[in-house]
């Protein structure tokens, strides 16, 4: 899981991501990855919105689930990715790829949905939008603006090349959107249809 996440991380939308809700003085140290994350000013988005991130427990039968806060003076958004997620070591391109866009989709399409619900003043965590797996909701968001580069990031890192299955992949590695479909029907299993 921290493969997965240092992969969002040292991408432009995981650094403007991270940036904007850090507050001032956040570092961590990559294990994976070179350097890692400074942030020496608090982020625009820090004082409405805290993240939470955990491994292992209920996610309702999905890789990741997103759930809300809001008793405290902000959003607090709670991130669970299941107990397989801590248990798997994404070492092959599927299980990264896979647990990589599910940092990327629970934290830039439910948890922004969240945000953007917050902030018009609702308060009741059940009545915050986490946004349907459906195209109008997805287009309305960063995950679903950025999806597609996103993906084809991951695919062609050199280390995901080097992961067990990427030979098998590798012939559906393209740039096209049928790869892209391809790969969400086959192995992501949501948006058949994006």
């Amino acid at each position: 899981m921290i493969r997965a996440f240092e992969a969002f991380a040292i991408t432009d939308v995981g650094k403007e991501w991270i940036a904007s809700r850090a507050q001032e003085g956040f570092s961590q140290k990559f294990v994976h990855e070179k350097g890692g994350i400074n942030i020496k000013e608090a982020g625009d988005m820090s004082a409405v919105v805290d993240y939470n991130f955990s491994v292992g427990g209920d996610t309702k039968n999905g890789i990741g689930l997103t759930e809300y806060n809001t008793e405290g003076s902000k959003l607090e958004v709670n991130i669970t990715f299941d107990s397989m997620s801590a248990e798997r070591s994404p070492t092959d391109v599927f299980s990264f790829t896979q647990l990589s866009d599910a940092v990327f989709y629970e934290t830039n399409f439910h948890g922004f949905l969240a945000e953007e619900t917050y902030m018009t003043g609702e308060t009741d965590p059940s009545q915050l939008s986490s946004g349907d797996h459906n195209p109008s909701d997805l287009n309305k968001t960063p995950y679903g603006d950025k999806a597609f580069s996103y993906y084809l990031y991951l695919v062609n890192r050199p280390t995901t090349k080097t992961m067990k299955g990427y030979e098998k992949y590798s012939k559906r590695t393209g740039n096209s959107t049928s790869t892209y479909s391809w790969w969400w029907r086959e192995y992501m299993g949501q948006f058949g249809g994006k």
